[in-house]
């Protein structure tokens, strides 16, 4: 059974996750999202952290404050924190 609140829709799209700490940004990857959040694939095996910022935009232009829901191996299942304006990404 399916208990998410907004439907997801597939996406195969580039982002990048900033975890605010100066680090080098992490690429990923979106694989599905919906108005309230979305399926990561992580690049490699660094550990995302619980709260980030994804950047939709290589420059950052488009964000939004995350928190990570669950981990399974490199997929990162994540919610969209501060009621954030919806999210649409042309394919």
């Amino acid at each position: 059974m399916d208990l998410r609140k907004a439907r997801r829709t597939p996406l195969y799209y580039p982002a990048w996750i900033d975890v605010s700490d100066g680090s080098t940004l992490r690429d990923c990857m979106i694989y599905d999202i919906s108005e309230t959040g979305a399926r990561l694939t992580v690049a490699g095996e660094e550990q995302v952290p619980d709260n980030f910022t994804l950047l939709l935009s290589r420059n950052g232009g488009t964000r939004r404050i995350c928190q990570t829901t669950w981990r399974s191996g490199f997929n990162v299942g994540i919610k969209f924190l501060r009621n954030s304006t919806s999210v649409t990404l042309e394919c």
